[in-house]
């Protein structure tokens, strides 16, 4: 096959920092609050996110999902009024506004035209000065974020659920964002309190400005709306993980009218990890219908409906995760061990030359699509700088990853993924045999 590619010129060549970064403005509140500005005229469009360095990671057992209920909170009212209207104000001014809770932080977006970027940031200070949490408040996201849980927490997604809890025990990272059940019914106005007047707070958040503005003119608006927020508690650090696992943990789930499921998952190395790049080009080489599982499980054998790898950034270890669908002809042992022939050839042998081209490809054009909208860079330096450590080090990712090599991929799959740190969730239809 003929490589159309332009000659000279690599797909991998890094991201120009200086081009992206041009007119960068990092500053601090004296409430600890930081800001990052990065000026794009081009359009007249804007793109704020307000990360707050909170996530499931921060929650204790019997307060499982706060983060993520607080989130809804944020849109329930504050005291000056504005907050109930927020996402209305926004639409008025012809912006989106959305927000998400992961198991690290917690994001809110806005992206708005130009003229309404002091609007923008007038609300987000009056939510992060005083959110009005009333026991009616409470009481009706309680009963939405329940309906959210029903909703989303299907059979597939359960076992999901119990691939984390088997890998990571008792420490944070083993249950849902959206919490366990139980514990949602259990939230209080109360232990929502504490949770803002700890986390959503100043010295715990980070803004990222990107889009058409003037530099000078936001920064002087930022300090006078945020500049006299009071910051929150010196917090304490998370413990991570723990102790390696030293055998393998396994388990399934039944339920109903249910296509089997084969869910194999280990814990890999934190976002801050060099390794944590190797696994991404791993799982790309991987996953897929035209990664390797993919075409020995579906394409020559026809074994699964579907293999995908999931492979999430976290700050104490993401969980590198294999998730297939078996055909209705096969059996979870089989595909079982085709995974593990799999991951041994690999151990052994790494991937080939054009394995390792076709992953480190998708993952420099996913980083320079995500790059060219001002929501893509707010969202992209935001993911750098909380969870790699550095907003300008995650401009340099394509040519970190163009050189990683068959021997990292060989060096990562032998220290991580061993047979004695598996888990595993077979999820089967009710009546079959186990």
């Amino acid at each position: 096959m003929s490589d159309r590619r332009r000659p000279g010129r690599s797909p991998l060549a890094p991201v120009d920092p200086v081009g992206l970064l041009r007119g960068l403005r990092p500053f601090a509140l004296r409430n600890g609050l930081q800001v990052r500005l990065v000026p794009n005229r081009k359009a007249p469009i804007c793109s704020l996110l307000t990360t707050y360095k909170v996530g499931s990671r921060n929650e204790r057992p019997g307060e499982t999902g706060l983060s993520h209920f607080v989130e809804h909170l944020m849109f329930s009212g504050s005291k000056r009024g504005a907050g109930k209207s927020f996402a209305l104000r926004i639409a008025a001014e012809g912006g989106e506004t959305n927000a998400y809770t992961t198991h690290d932080v917690c994001m809110f977006s806005a992206d708005v035209p130009s003229e309404a970027v002091e609007t923008v940031l007038e609300l987000e200070a009056d939510r992060m000065r005083a959110l009005d949490i009333t026991p009616a408040a409470v009481s009706r996201e309680r009963a939405a974020v329940l309906a959210e849980k029903r909703l989303k927490t299907t059979p597939v997604v359960a076992a999901h659920d119990e691939l984390h809890a088997l890998a990571y025990g008792a420490r944070s990272y083993s249950w849902p964002v959206l919490g366990w059940a139980d514990d949602i019914s259990a939230y209080s106005r109360e232990s929502s309190l504490r949770h803002i007047r700890t986390y959503y707070r100043p010295n715990n958040a980070v803004l990222f400005l990107c889009g058409d503005f003037d530099v000078e003119h936001i920064e002087a608006c930022i300090r006078r709306l945020y500049g006299r927020l009071e910051p929150g508690p010196s917090l304490e650090p998370v413990r991570g993980p723990g102790t390696l696992q030293r055998g393998e943990r396994r388990t399934s789930l039944k339920a109903a009218d249910q296509a089997p499921w084969l869910l194999l998952g280990w814990v890999g190395p934190p976002a801050r990890s060099p390794d944590a790049l190797v696994f991404e080009v791993l799982g790309l080489a991987l996953g897929g219908p035209s990664g390797r599982l993919g075409q020995r499980l579906i394409q020559t054998r026809a074994l699964a409906q579907t293999c995908e790898v999931d492979w999430p950034w976290r700050l104490d270890g993401g969980l590198f995760s294999i998730l297939i669908e078996v055909g209705p002809e096969a059996a979870c042992a089989e595909v079982e061990a085709i995974v593990h022939q799999e991951l041994a050839r690999i151990a052994a042998d790494g991937l080939t030359e054009t394995e390792l081209r076709i992953a480190k490809s998708r993952v420099a054009i996913s980083q320079y699509e995500t790059l060219a909208t001002n929501s893509g860079r707010a969202f992209s330096f935001a993911q750098y700088e909380l969870l790699i450590g550095s907003l300008r080090s995650g401009l340099t990712l394509p040519s970190r990853y163009a050189s990683v090599t068959s021997e990292d991929v060989k060096r990562c799959v032998r220290a991580y993924l061993p047979a004695e740190r598996r888990n595993v969730v077979t999820l089967a239809p009710e009546g079959s045999a186990a």
